[in-house]
This record gives structure tokens, sequence and C-alpha cells, in this order.
């Protein structure tokens, strides 16, 4: 959880409500929107909703209906692409967890499992600015993810297509254990702010700021606004050493593990043995071309967190 605080105001009044109905909780919950919409309204919200369309322009139109408040429902994916909108605005964002992960929700002390929580969360929280991840014009905020990481991903939207249901989370887990057994090294060329680096990896993750937090979550963050992109390879590739590398994770203690590879900076490029890199993005899976450039732009991003 980000322990920091830098505005202390908290949020009543406008807000615009633009919900993601793909997201992995929402999918399939008829009257999602109707009942969010009541439970801010009962909070004391008065709410605004932009008209129907793709994601990206719903967010646009949000923000220039001037609300206080931008509050999204969705998950990593769904919050990313607001953060890419909103970014340098100066406008503040919500976030009420729908997603699979939730990533940032959990470092920003938002409970993805409590909607009431999350409301007063948006009513009673503190506004805070947190650094932005770049990667080739697609904001992220958490984690891009490369080699078996991103192969399970492509994997798991697959499944995500099927639905919900049995057959989806069997065509996932046969992925995931074609993902461990083959679990095949690739060779990045790597520049770490000028710095020129050769990571032979099966997994490489960059994360905004250090995974460093000690609560058991995966990916769990204590500062969001220390200013640096941190690069995670595995340098082997068997089983145990990929599941110790979760365990280590989960604890905060990855920078222990001697199996991995920790490289720090404000401005990565990296270079795929093929002209396009599969990445995952905050959950979410793109096709980059070869190199890629990353960049951190610190504290570009103004969001509604859990009071220290």
């Amino acid at each position: 959880m980000e322990r920091t605080s830098q505005h202390t105001a908290t949020c009543r009044g406008t807000i615009a409500l633009v919900m993601n109905e793909k997201a992995g909780a929402l999918l399939g919950q008829d009257g999602s929107a109707g009942m969010l919409t009541k439970n801010l309204a009962a909070a004391g919200f008065d709410i605004v909703s932009p008209p129907p369309g793709a994601l990206p322009d719903r967010l646009r139109q949000a923000h220039d209906q001037g609300a206080d408040l931008i509050v999204v429902a969705g998950g990593d994916g769904t919050v990313a692409c607001a953060a890419a909108v909103l970014a340098n605005t100066g406008a503040a964002l919500g976030i009420i967890p729908a997603g699979t992960a939730n990533l940032l929700a959990r470092d920003l002390g938002i409970p993805p499992d409590d909607q009431s929580a999350a409301i007063r969360i948006l009513a009673e929280g503190h506004r805070r600015d947190i650094d932005v991840g770049d990667i080739d014009g697609h904001v992220f905020l958490c984690a891009l993810m490369l080699g078996s990481p991103a192969r399970l991903g492509h994997h798991r939207e697959m499944g995500r297509r099927r639905g919900n249901g049995i057959a989806a989370w069997l065509h996932f887990g046969r992925a995931f254990l074609r993902a461990t057994v083959r679990h095949r090294a690739l060779t990045f060329r790597v520049i770490v702010d000028g710095a020129h680096h050769r990571v032979r990896t099966p997994a490489l993750t960059i994360t905004v700021n250090a995974l460093d937090d000690t609560s058991g979550r995966l990916f769990g963050r204590s500062h969001l606004d220390a200013g640096v992109l941190c690069l995670y390879a595995v340098r082997h590739r068997s089983l145990f050493a990929f599941l110790r590398l979760a365990l280590r994770a989960a604890s905060g203690r990855i920078a222990d593990d001697p199996a991995v590879t920790i490289l720090k900076g404000e401005h990565i490029t990296i270079a795929g043995p093929t002209a396009s890199l599969r990445v995952l993005i905050d959950g979410e899976e793109h096709l980059l071309p070869s190199p890629a450039n990353i960049a951190l732009i610190k504290k570009a991003l103004n969001v509604m967190a859990a009071a220290a």
C-alpha cells in the first residue's frame, strides 16, 4: 500500500462514471452498472455518464465534462487506459476494482472485493500523485511482461473469449502447463539509462517502482512515487526457480533471490530476438516493434487512495 499522502483533501461532488463491462469481474453480470450508480448516489455523489462509445472516447468525454472526479470501474487495463487520458491533466482518478488482478487498486489500499469500501475511499480518501510508465506511447501503471508471462497472457485472453466457465479455465490450465514445461529462455538486448546489458531469460518484467511490499501479494509495491523503473529477469529456466521467485515476490524479498537479475533506471530500451515483442501491459496483450522504448513519467497521475 502506498504510505505517503500528498494531498489531504477528500472528494465530494460530481463524478463522471466510466465502466468497462468487459472487465473480468463484470463479465456476465446484468445490472452491475445500475447497482454501482445507485450505490454512488447513496454515498452523496452527483453522477454524470459519458455517451456510449469506445473506452478511450468515453474517458476523454468524461474529462471534458469537468467532473470533480473521474471514476472507472474495471481492471488494471481499464485504469491504464484512463491514465493515458488523464496523465498530466491534474484531473483526479477514482477506481472501483473490477478486474482479475487489480494490482494498482491493491497498492492504493482499495479492496477489490468490497465495493462499499471502494466507494468510501472515493469520498473520504486522499488524492496522491503517482508515477506512470510509457512504452512507445502505451501507458502502464504496474508492470509490463515479456517471455513466458506474455505467452500465458495470450492464452488467458483466448480462454476469456470462451467466457468464465470451465472451458476457459481448462484452456488456461493447459496453457500454464505448457508454459512451465517449455519455459524457453530468450535473449534481450537492454539499455538502462545508457548502460548496455545482454539478458537471457524466460521471463522478464518491468515495474513502475520496486516490488517491495511485504503483505503477501504478488507484485505488491509500497511506494508508487519513488521515480524508478525496475527490471526483473529470471536467470534460470527450472520450474523450481520460477516458483521460488513467485514466493519471494509475494513476501517482498525478490531482491534477495540469487536467480534474478535486477536493473533500475528511468529509461529502458529492450530489443528482442525477433522484429516484434509480445508483451503484457498491465494485463493487456500487445504486439510492439522491437526495440521498444520505456520511460518513467514522475508523479504524472492524480489518484484517490486509502488514507495512510
